[in-house]
């Protein structure tokens, strides 16, 4: 991986029960990855597993970890990243590439 790196905190979801029986979903930090994230050109889209289309704004290229996964996301300061899919290139466990989508928030 070439580039500065940056440090992204990954977070995960988790349902805290509310008075009513019911609960809300907050997010919380999990743990710091180092990495190199890096725009991508354009908007770029691909096809993931279901045949669905998903869209990304920016990659992240970091050692391989397998936490990184769909459903989860990454902060950096008040920025927020939804992953949108996870790719471990030639299988060989050595790094991973999440394809990142910036929210606006």
């Amino acid at each position: 991986m070439r580039g500065p790196k940056t440090t992204l905190t990954l977070q995960t979801v988790t349902k805290t029960v509310d008075d009513l029986g019911g609960y809300t979903e907050t997010w919380a930090d999990s743990t710091t990855i180092k990495g190199v994230l890096t725009n991508t050109s354009g908007y770029e889209r691909m096809v993931g597993a279901g045949k669905e289309r998903v869209y990304s704004t920016h990659k992240f290229f970091c050692d391989y970890n397998s936490s990184v996964s769909v459903g989860k996301r990454f902060k950096l300061g008040s920025r927020i990243f939804d992953i949108k899919f996870v790719l471990n290139p030639a299988n060989t466990g050595r790094w991973t590439v999440a394809y990142l989508e910036e929210l606006a928030e």
